[in-house]
């Protein structure tokens, strides 16, 4: 008996240690946060609170074992799924060779970049009211970076990055207010500016001199494309202002004039000709009209 006993508890045991670890893992995906400390979270240490406050008003025994194994599964699932899952943004200061990391959340909905605030206020302004905070951004953002960590107790971690260089947080972002009810909401804008697409981000620029050739490189093709055109175009020019002084030199103005006028009655034929369509330019049997 003792044994059917501890074999039923051990079972109820990792089976209630898994539940929470899924649910932990599903609301960390949904709030976007680094920690539990989001609004569903916050809620549901307050309802396990009270749960416990009730039972001792009761006089009833409080099973903490199962209390402990609820909130421990719940805050692993948590933790490992934001570990592997969210996507961190640098911010690279150039000039002072200096990585800063905002502690928010880009995510992606559809289409649609939104950044999440890693505050309870926040958060419950989402869930309650669907107040988001939709990101302003230059160039689509997509994954530029992946960084990995190697811990002694978890796998290697693999995480992905968005690099910028210029990011507007919440005290420095455009915001609007919105009315829900009796509550008077804010509803902020942040802003974030990447590389364009090709060229070289700051990280890169610090990192590796293969960007500083790209752009170097980049740069020499282009002036070397215009180089070509602006060449091409004073050779041309050049070449017309010779002829036309030559022709003045060489002959007198009433043989520069005939000349000027042949040349556009040659010019004027070749271009009647090119009009005529190239059935009638030849007889009923296929041969020229010069030729019969």
């Amino acid at each position: 008996m003792i044994v059917e006993i501890d074999l039923l508890s051990l079972g109820l045991t990792v089976l209630l240690f898994t539940v929470f670890i899924l649910i932990g893992a599903a609301v960390e995906r949904s709030a976007h946060f680094f920690w539990p400390v989001d609004f569903i979270s916050v809620m549901f240490y307050i309802t396990g609170l009270t749960f416990v406050a009730v039972l001792t008003m009761l006089g009833e025994v409080i099973p903490w074992e199962l209390a402990g194994v609820s909130l421990a599964a719940y805050l692993v699932g948590y933790v490992v799924s934001s570990r592997r899952k969210h996507i961190n943004l640098f911010k690279v200061n150039a000039r002072v060779r200096q990585i800063t990391v905002p502690y928010v959340m880009p995510y992606k909905n559809g289409d649609q970049w939104f950044l999440q605030f890693q505050s309870t206020k926040e958060h419950a302004k989402r869930v309650l009211f669907g107040v988001t905070s939709k990101l302003t951004t230059n160039w689509d953002l997509k994954d530029q970076w992946a960084i990995e960590f190697d811990d002694p107790i978890f796998p290697t971690i693999k995480m992905k990055a968005i690099i910028t260089e210029i990011y507007n947080d919440k005290e420095h972002c455009a915001f609007e207010i919105v009315k829900k009810g009796p509550f008077t909401l804010k509803k902020y804008t942040p802003e974030i500016f990447v590389s364009p697409q090709g060229m070289s981000n700051c990280l890169e620029l610090i990192s590796a001199f293969d960007a500083h050739y790209k752009d170097i490189i980049t740069n020499l093709n282009l002036t070397a494309e215009l180089m070509a055109e602006k060449h091409q175009s004073e050779t041309k020019n050049h070449k017309n202002t010779t002829d036309l002084l030559m022709r003045m030199f060489d002959s007198e103005p009433t043989v520069q004039l005939e000349q000027v006028i042949a040349e556009a009655e040659t010019k004027k034929k070749a271009e009647e000709q090119k009009a005529i369509p190239e059935h009638m330019k030849r007889g009923w049997f296929g041969r020229r009209k010069a030729d019969v």
